[in-house]
């Protein structure tokens, strides 16, 4: 689990937070049936650091975003390594 990447923005200047999931996109050639399950379990878990609660998950193709008052408590997490997303931060 890591922190959600801030860049230059501090925690309070940050407003909107947009996390998309990349995984299988732009791919050259069609998956196999195999290569498709494989790419379905590419998920992006988005957690807080509030106790006992569920995370939020991001499909492969899907994104999430929210605004949150919290942003240096929130932290992402993939199971399988090579899950690629890209995070963007909007100033309030």
């Amino acid at each position: 689990m890591r922190r959600l990447p801030l860049g230059h923005l501090e925690a309070s200047e940050c407003g909107m937070i947009v996390i998309e999931n990349l995984t299988g996109k732009h791919l050259s050639v069609n998956p196999t049936q195999q290569e498709k399950i494989l790419l379905e379990k590419r998920i992006v878990e988005v957690r807080t650091t509030v106790p006992d609660t569920n995370p939020w998950l991001i499909r492969p193709g899907c994104f999430f975003f929210a605004e949150s008052s919290i942003v240096d408590g929130i932290l992402l997490s993939c199971p399988i390594e090579d899950t690629v997303c890209k995070v963007h931060l909007f100033p309030r």
